[in-house]
């Protein structure tokens, strides 16, 4: 008799990770490296509208600095919020929270 063990999950970046790989083109970052990202808090499904229609997506908050000109540090953290598909595997929405 066969094991019934759960097929191996495709390599590649899931969730907070996919999110923090992609987020310095999403913010323009000039070069890079010169981006620091921290998560904020654990993830949260929500439903969000997507492509006309209301479906079930993760919500992953990052602080992301970018380096100053001068090199003499970072900007202050922005707020951004990711959301991913239910898988975690692509990212549907990427944008700046509001305070």
């Amino acid at each position: 008799m066969y094991g019934a063990q759960a097929p191996d999950k495709p390599a590649g970046l899931t969730g907070y990770e996919l999110c923090a790989a992609e987020a310095p083109g999403y913010v323009n970052s000039p070069e890079a490296g010169s981006t620091r990202i921290r998560a904020l808090g654990p993830s949260t499904a929500e439903a969000i509208r997507y492509a006309g229609s209301s479906i079930v997506a993760h919500r992953h908050d990052l602080g992301v600095e970018l380096k100053l000109q001068q090199g003499s540090g970072y900007s202050r953290s922005v707020t951004y919020s990711c959301w991913v598909s239910e898988d975690q595997r692509r990212i549907l929405q990427f944008a700046a929270r509001r305070n």
